[in-house]
């Protein structure tokens, strides 16, 4: 009896061993994919926040404060008031006068080629361009609003497709990466339905850290923020879940 019952409990102590090695094999290889996935994840998110930053919120702004403070343009956001001041071409009177991003400017065209000169050769009569790259509406606007010496009797607005994205957007780093701080201002509508001008956010040497950090905390009118309306999310771990939180993004 007592063979009987030492057997039994050898027996036992070996399905629990059997059991107990099955288990952890099982917790073993779940954490393995975890961690697998994880990694995948961490990869895919860091790649589309380096590349592209609209969908994951990465800090790559290495831009120090003096220097933002010093480029930066109160109402416009860039370029600085004195590098418009500088502009050539743009000052000359003009019956004609043109404002938009790059495709007005004519970036990445020699200037003859850009078309506000090619249409001015048709036309015969001078245009000013006051186009400058990465504008939205917004910003073309309020240039055309505060160029006193424009005189122009005509003007035009160039408007690119993507505008739609600048028009909601206050920290141009959310749609594309750079070192430097490209704030900028927007329209909303007010509780009256009324369009109103959201002003850059107002930054210091003491918040312009916390700014690059968390600026969810500060840009309340942006629609590319950080868990906002559009779905992007801050780029942190577990990176699974983050990418599980932008589902609304697509």
């Amino acid at each position: 009896m007592e063979g009987r019952t030492a057997e039994k409990f050898v027996g036992d102590s070996r399905e629990r061993s059997r059991l107990l090695v099955s288990i952890t094999g099982v917790a073993v290889i779940l954490v393995l994919i975890a961690a697998a996935v994880e990694i995948g994840a961490y990869c895919c998110t860091t790649y589309l926040a380096r590349k592209y930053g609209i969908l994951f919120y990465l800090p790559q702004i290495t831009e120090d404060y003096a220097t933002y403070a010093a480029r930066v343009n109160p109402l416009l956001g860039w370029p600085s008031p004195q590098a418009l001041a500088q502009e050539p071409g743009s000052r000359l009177p003009a019956p004609i006068s043109a404002y938009g991003d790059s495709f007005t400017a004519g970036f990445g065209v020699e200037p003859g080629s850009a078309w506000s000169n090619v249409l001015s050769r048709m036309l015969g009569v001078p245009i000013a361009n006051f186009g400058v790259p990465g504008y939205g509406t917004d910003q073309a606007y309020l240039r055309f609003r505060e160029q006193a010496e424009d005189g122009a009797e005509i003007v035009l607005l160039g408007v690119l497709s993507e505008n739609i994205q600048r028009n909601v957007n206050q920290l141009r780093n959310f749609l594309i990466p750079s070192p430097q701080c490209q704030t900028k201002p927007r329209f909303g509508l007010d509780d009256q339905g009324y369009l109103r001008l959201v002003p850059l956010p107002h930054l210091t040497a003491e918040n312009y850290g916390d700014f690059i950090r968390n600026p969810e905390r500060y840009l309340k009118h942006d629609y590319f923020v950080p868990g906002g309306l559009s779905g992007a999310q801050k780029l942190e771990f577990p990176y699974t879940w983050s990418i599980l939180k932008a589902y609304r993004f697509f």
